[in-house]
């Protein structure tokens, strides 16, 4: 789901480190985890809409 904005230090680390990594998504070029990141709350696909 939408997790809305987030900054650094509301996240656990993994998770954390891959979506500061990732680029900006677009329409044209969707950008995700590949292969999914694993926190202790499970395995997450990840996907960046915008930083500000």
């Amino acid at each position: 789901g939408d997790l809305g904005w987030m900054t650094r230090g509301s996240m656990v680390g993994p998770f954390q480190d891959a979506a500061f990594a990732l680029p900006n998504s677009t329409v044209d070029k969707p950008n995700y985890t590949d292969p999914p990141v694993k926190t202790k709350f499970g395995y997450h696909i990840i996907m960046v809409e915008g930083k500000k």
